[in-house]
């Protein structure tokens, strides 16, 4: 199912809620100027995070593969979610855990809703996918090369972009994992970001 961003955000930004409105970075922070940082989406519903301390681990082991230091801790991004959370009503939301070695810490929930489209229309893009680079196997703030193989996705009416490797394998989307469903097995990249497919 797709889902479309509504109108309700709330917004914790380095110690406290703020006006998402309001929220900003100085120039000097590091995400500002180099791009240098990680994020981690997740999914809410009913106040909760259910594969919270999944998405912590990834993010901590991010934190020391990337010498990302100083970071926030995972006891201050829980503590965060939390007084976010306690913002927002039961329903579905987009929960999105931005760091950068400042060290900043933003966490935002952004309300959805189910979009009635039954599906995207999208472009294969050969050469946008590059397997076994290590930097592309953590979830940074340096996403320009996906941002353009979107504006050139839409640029021919598609919604978005698939990122193929030189020889045509699949990696992801321009903003998500691809799945692939074969009979009963479930197919998607493996997160070492090889040119095969793991069930």
């Amino acid at each position: 199912m797709l889902f479309r961003s509504a109108v309700s955000h709330v917004a914790w930004l380095d110690g406290a809620l703020v006006d998402p409105a309001q929220a900003a970075l100085p120039i000097t922070d590091p995400g500002v100027r180099w791009g240098d940082g990680l994020f981690e989406t997740m999914r809410a519903e009913r106040g909760q995070v259910p594969l919270l301390e999944r998405h912590l681990e990834r993010l901590l082991a991010s934190y020391e593969a990337l010498m990302i230091d100083p970071a926030p801790s995972a006891d201050d991004v829980r503590r965060a979610i939390a007084d976010v959370m306690a913002k927002t009503d039961p329903g579905i939301h987009r929960v999105r855990i931005t760091v950068t070695p400042r060290p900043t810490l933003l966490v935002e929930a952004t309300e959805y809703v189910p979009d009635p489209r039954p599906g995207v229309s999208v472009v294969s893009m050969p050469g946008t996918w590059w397997p076994g680079e290590e930097i592309r196997q953590h979830k940074t703030l340096s996403y320009a090369a996906h941002r353009l193989a979107n504006r050139r996705a839409q640029a021919t009416g598609a919604d978005a972009a698939l990122l193929l490797d030189d020889v045509g394998h699949l990696g992801e989307s321009d903003a998500a994992n691809v799945f692939i469903v074969v009979g009963d097995t479930l197919l998607t990249r493996s997160e070492e970001h090889t040119s095969e497919l793991q069930s």
